[in-house]
């Protein structure tokens, strides 16, 4: 042994002398092995043992021994025991005994080939791992290897979980000792040297599942115990390996269904915690998921090539999975789980597009796959992740530029939302690539002769994205070069200009490529409306940024423009509107879109007038001629607007005797027409208010234009009202879109509501005193507001500019919070201009939160700005909670004294704007119970009768009330106060008249308190259900524990207190429905729901008493005084109530049917026949959920010798009634027909007897 531990031995000869030692021992006495035993364990224990060669000989000195009937102790008292006692005790001694760091190793790799028993195992397996804490970090892969291979006798579980475990450990120590920033000195381990052991450990492990699949599996098992866990699962080093392991397509499938699974309930589990702070007390703070896995993709740096590619799958799989739906959230209020989730593999694929030079190749070839594939489900968040990709590094994709061109190829294929947002999203790379652009070029023009309309649309909209950013800079270029150069044979796609030459020969090329784009544009004219919308709403965003294509753009949009206008000044109507139709048929359609054509020439006209005063860059040459071409414009709209004004509806054959029905060609006519003219009359509005600039004149001339308006308006809406539904659905479609833009009506709108200039006033006040102009302001306002909340955008110039939106809706609001407080300039407020400002405000607020998060406290400082008395607030909470005690003041103002402007129906605006400052709250600030106490005192003090109001009120109480307090206080004094103004079922009881909220009377009572009762207790049963989760994941995980620590149940432990505070919860619902099912709450909806909550409780009872059921039968627990009384409670409370209130609704469901009969009224009989189809599956469920919850609390009675159904009494009722009456009726009629026939019977031979075989 001592040659053999000697280092300067050679291989060759340690080996020989090994192999005589190997051939020898079985020769060699008992109480040698014995000796050589225990020097070898006293070497390891002193680290005497500088390689393994000796330790190579202890597993056959152990078999050795273990083979033979009897060995000698050593020790004084001598004896004996067998050889397998003794090779026992040897390696319990072994494990006990402290090992030097420098042997784990050797001795890792010895018991490989040691014959151990499953006790044995567990223990040497437990002592090497609990020896990694000793080790130099680049000492544990290959102890890590030999586990692994030890493990395939057994206990793979539980290497995987101490490997994991220690991994686990260290990555926190080492965000901890980075966060320290300690002294240079400090020894600690680091960053880099730690990821490169991991990736070996993860290397090993995923080689070892290859081999055994047996670990693979138990892995998989692993995973799905921690589900109640999620963020376990999804720990940077956890996760790598699942990852690294999920390459084995064995494995690939379940492997990404359980993380999958963890990312939603994570997500799921974080929001319900926010919610509620009964959760928020008893749970944890919940660990944000998004950084381990973020964290994983940063550590895959460090040469994780094989976690790598798991990484991308993971990302595809979430966005495949959550993202097949609408992922904006934006107008909703918030992300649900699902969304999130689908924004977390947005985020891993862009993060590992940023850090994996090889993968971004394949990232994109996914991204394109699904694009083509996809089609017909919405593609928003590939298009958006895509965007983001390209505009990390646009360079480094010129490695994918096949892959780009082959999409081009379908482009025309793809629906055009997705293709349009493909075109934006690669427009980086056209700029830093030629070819690229020029392949774009030529399937665009392959797409702008198809067949196909969506085709040509996106052939325009790649043409007009082109124009948009690819800017000439130099003099206005003229149609006649624009002519010249599409007349030449693609042009532009043998210009070889590198964009990043000199700015002169990219300038070049790109004024060759414009030209190219706007003469083949003029193709445009010739093709559907939808085609000229699209393409006179382009050229607005074209010309804002490419301001020197203006003039070449403007002559050719002018000159088709003149097709319709009559030059003769004496000529009435100005536009000549019949070559805007086509036929095809029997129908007629709109061909010529006029009111954008004209709105398109009105902002070229601005926005001229705007650059010729700003821009002096200008030639002279190129300077006269375009102001020749302004003023030929300028001349036009006045010439157009004074005709116009001239003309009366007859000169277009459209008055209140003409035909709009939608039922024929006529009717179809004159609607277009009809819309038309709206369309040109906004637009000359706009025009004039701005060129105006104020004037008594332009302000007359305004409301002149808009008198016509409001009369072939009314005309319109007049015949739809006369048409029925059907047709004012489709009539109002067409007339619904305002052809303002979103500046003109945020300044139009400030003009009027709000502008106190002396000069202005004159002019101002005969739009504010024409009585309904205000009123048609507000309501264009509303509509754009609208879009932009639902869409993020709106229609008209600057629509889709995220700025500009953020701008103007900022100006809206200021205005329109202005007249909400009352400073606004009309002195005529109507009740319906308060509702419209006050539901501005909200769209407002609720787009502000939503989309410009960021942006809030800019915003609602913008909204200070004309108060001088308001200081200036440098905390944005402080500044949310102003504006919300602003609108506070507001309620409160309203419900004392209710005017004719402000009114109760104005209310839920208010709430419902507090509600969305508030959710912009940052919580553990006093500043939300603030506001709970005060929607509870109002509730309390106020007797609202007004359902809607009352509603808002109650709802918003409640949400608050369940974020500041953990107590259900709330829902049982409103249950009672539902049972107070509803009545009991027995009408022998008086209801005392106190109460605790004067807002429950018996109007709000139901169905409104009550809906919002259940619904929030629907979302406690919610939060019970999870919590029971996890209880009982905790106890599974520390269930061996308990067995081996007897301390563990203590009176005082964690878990009793857990269980304490669910039993006092649910105590307190038994007491919501103790008072709600001794109601008598009208039948219908109110029944039906409440119902169907009573049996989601009753299921959650029986998942309880489940669960008490568990541990008895575990021998881990026992039913602790709370659950007893819980149980009593809704024995005593509730259960024997429960079968009352059921003969009750059906007792009232007769009556409602036998009305329903007086009146032999078709429809109330189907309403009565749906109601009884719900009926038929509420009350089984509920009566089967009781009585499952009875089942289990009979069994624990036995489990437990505790008489758990002392206070239940057990019923007959199932789902079925016994009318006496009925049944007496029947049994009579039964029995007069068994009469007749005895009496006819009597006249008949007697039938013969069979006998008997």
């Amino acid at each position: 042994m001592n040659i053999l531990s000697d280092t300067d031995i050679s291989a060759k000869l340690a080996t020989e002398y090994a192999g005589i030692l190997f051939l020898e021992i079985d020769k060699t006495s008992s109480e040698l092995l014995c000796e050589l035993a225990d020097k070898i364990v006293e070497s390891i224990r002193k680290g005497l043992l500088k390689n393994g060669r000796v330790v190579q000989l202890f597993p056959k000195i152990l078999s050795s021994i273990a083979s033979r009937d009897s060995v000698p102790l050593s020790s004084d008292g001598g004896g004996e025991l067998s050889g397998i006692q003794y090779k026992s005790q040897m390696i319990n001694t072994l494990c006990s005994t402290k090992w030097h760091s420098s042997c784990v190793i050797h001795l890792a790799n010895m018991f490989r080939e040691v014959s151990l028993t499953n006790e044995e195992l567990k223990f040497v397996i437990e002592k090497i791992l609990r020896m990694f804490k000793s080790l130099e970090l680049e000492e544990i892969p290959p102890v890590v290897y030999q586990l692994l291979i030890l493990c395939s006798k057994g206990h793979r579980i539980c290497v995987l979980e101490g490997v994991i475990t220690y991994f686990t450990q260290l990555d926190i120590e080492s965000v901890q000792n980075e966060q320290q920033q300690r002294d240079e000195e400090f020894q600690g381990i680091s960053t880099d040297q730690l990821r490169h052991t991991e990736g070996n450990v993860i290397l090993h492990i995923t080689f070892a599942v290859k081999q055994d699949q047996q670990l693979g599996k138990e892995f998989v098992k692993y995973l799905k115990a921690c589900q109640q866990r999620p963020q376990k699962i999804l720990t940077a080093f956890n996760l790598a390996i699942a990852l690294s392991v999920a390459q084995i397509h064995r494995f690939e499938e379940p492997i990404f269904d359980v993380l999958k699974a963890a990312v939603l309930k994570s997500f799921k589990s974080i929001k319900l915690r926010s919610a509620s702070k009964w959760m928020q007390d008893n749970v944890e703070s919940i660990p944000d998921i998004s950084k381990e896995i973020l964290q994983t993709v940063q550590n895959s740096m460090f040469g994780w090539d094989h976690v790598a590619q798991g990484i991308v799958q993971l990302g595809f799989y979430l966005m495949d999975t959550f993202g097949s739906k609408n992922n904006d959230a934006s107008n909703t209020g918030q992300c649900s789980p699902q969304q999130e989730s689908c924004q977390l593999g947005s985020l891993i694929l862009l993060k590992t597009f940023k850090v994996h030079d090889m993968i971004r190749t394949e990232i994109l070839e996914q991204i394109f796959n699904r694009l083509l594939t996809k089609a017909t489900s919405t593609s928003t968040h590939y298009i958006d992740l895509l965007q983001k990709a390209v505009a990390s590094n646009p360079q480094a994709l010129l490695d994918s530029l096949s892959k780009v061109k082959e999409v081009f190829e379908y482009l025309s294929c793809l629906p055009f939302a997705t293709a349009q947002g493909l075109l934006q999203a690669v427009l980086p790379l056209m700029k830093i690539s030629i070819t690229l652009r020029d392949s774009l070029m030529l399937v665009l023009r392959k797409a702008m002769f198809s067949r196909n309309l969506e085709s040509r649309k996106i052939a325009v909209s790649g043409f007009l994205i082109v124009l948009k950013h690819f800017k000439v800079r130099g003099s206005n270029i003229t149609s006649s070069q624009s002519l010249s150069q599409s007349s030449q044979s693609s042009a532009s796609s043998h210009i070889q200009v590198d964009v990043h030459n000199t700015s002169r020969g990219s300038n070049t090329g790109n004024e060759a490529l414009c030209l190219e784009i706007l003469g083949g544009l003029r193709r445009c004219f010739n093709q559907q409306a939808d085609i000229r919308v699209l393409l006179y709403e382009g050229l607005c965003d074209v010309l804002g940024s490419n301001s020197e294509l203006q003039q070449a753009a403007l002559e050719i949009v002018h000159k088709h423009f003149l097709k319709y206008y009559e030059h003769d000044d004496e000529i009435l109507p100005p536009l000549n509107l019949d070559p805007c139709l086509t036929a095809s048929g029997d129908q007629v359609f709109l061909a010529e879109p006029l009111g954008h054509l004209l709105c398109l020439l009105q902002q070229s006209l601005v926005r001229s007038l705007k650059n010729s005063e700003q821009d002096e860059r200008m030639d002279e040459d190129g300077e006269e001629e375009l102001n020749y071409f302004t003023e030929k414009l300028q001349e036009l709209f006045t010439s157009l607007t004074q005709r116009m004004n001239k003309s009366e509806l007859e000169d277009f054959e459209l008055d209140k005797s003409a035909d709009y029905s939608m039922a024929n060609g006529v009717g179809i006519k004159n609607n277009i027409f009809a819309c038309l003219v709206l369309g040109i009359l906004e637009v000359l509005m706009e025009h004039t208010f701005i060129a105006g600039d104020f004037s008594q004149e332009s302000c007359e001339m305004v409301l002149q234009l808009f008198t016509k308006y409001w009369k072939l308006s009314s005309v319109l809406k007049g015949t739809n009202l006369s048409q029925g539904k059907k047709a004012r659905q489709s009539s109002s479609k067409q007339i619904a879109r305002s052809m303002f833009s979103l500046s003109a009506t945020a300044n139009i709108l400030k003009a009027i509501l709000s502008d106190n200039l002396p000069s202005h006033q004159a002019g101002l006040d005969i739009l504010r005193n024409s009585g309904d102009f205000d009123q048609y302001i507000l309501t264009v306002s509303h509509q754009k507001l609208t879009q932009i909340n639902d869409n993020g955008n709106c229609d008209g110039v600057g629509g889709k500019d995220v700025e500009h939106i953020y701008r103007q809706c900022t100006k809206i609001a200021r205005v329109l919070l202005k007249m909400v407080n009352g400073e606004s300039c009309i002195t005529k407020k109507s009740e319906k201009i308060i509702n419209q400002s006050l539901h501005g405000v909200f769209l407002v607020i609720n787009i502000i939160g939503n989309r410009y998060r960021t942006k809030m406290q800019k915003f609602l400082a913008a909204l200070d700005q004309d108060n001088e008395e308001a200081e200036a607030v440098v905390d944005e909470n402080e500044l949310i909670h102003r504006h919300i005690k602003k609108f506070q003041r507001l309620v409160v103002t309203t419900l004392a004294s209710p005017n004719d402007t402000m009114t109760l129906k104005d209310i839920p605006h208010m709430v419902n704007i507090i509600s969305l400052l508030t959710r912009c709250l940052k919580p553990g600030l006093d500043h939300l119970s603030q506001v709970q106490s005060w929607a509870k005192r109002i509730c309390v003090e106020h007797n609202i009768d007004d359902a809607i109001v009352s509603k808002s009120l109650v709802s918003f109480m409640t949400s608050l009330t369940a974020q500041c307090c953990n107590k259900l206080i709330l829902e049982k004094e409103m249950s009672a106060d539902i049972h107070k103004q509803l009545g009991d079922i027995d009408e022998d009881i008086e209801m005392t008249d106190d109460s605790y909220f004067a807002i429950v009377n018996p109007r709000t009572a139901a169905p409104n308190v009550l809906m919002v009762l259940l619904s929030q207790i629907d979302k406690v049963l919610d939060e019970i259900d999870w919590f029971m989760a996890k209880i009982k994941a905790d106890k599974a995980k520390t269930a061996l524990e308990s067995q081996e620590d007897e301390n563990d149940a203590s009176p005082s432990s964690p878990k009793d207190d857990l269980e304490k505070s669910l039993c006092g919860r649910i105590t307190s619902i038994v007491h919501v429905f103790h008072e709600l099912v001794q109601s008598a709450i009208p039948v219908g909806s109110c029944t039906e729901l409440l119902l169907k909550t009573l049996t989601k409780f009753y299921c959650t009872l029986g998942v309880i008493a489940k669960y008490y059921l568990y541990l008895y039968a575990q021998k881990t627990g026992q039913a602790t005084p709370s659950f007893e009384k819980m149980v009593k409670r809704s024995g005593t409370q509730l259960s024997q109530h429960v079968y009352a209130f059921l003969t009750y609704v059906q007792t009232a469901e007769q009556e409602t049917r036998g009305k329903g009969k007086d009146k032999d009224s078709s429809k109330t009989g189907n309403l009565t026949k749906v109601r009884v189809l719900k009926e038929l599956k509420s009350v089984p469920n509920l009566i089967y959920a009781v009585e499952q919850y009875e089942r289990y609390l009979i069994q624990l009675t036995k489990k437990s010798k505790i008489n758990f159904m002392e206070h239940f009494k057990r019923s007959t009722s199932r789902d079925f009634r016994i009318n006496c009456a009925t049944l007496d009726a029947a049994l009579r009629e039964e029995s007069s027909e068994e009469d007749e026939e005895d009496t006819t019977k009597e006249n008949e031979e007697p039938p013969k007897k069979k006998g008997k075989k």
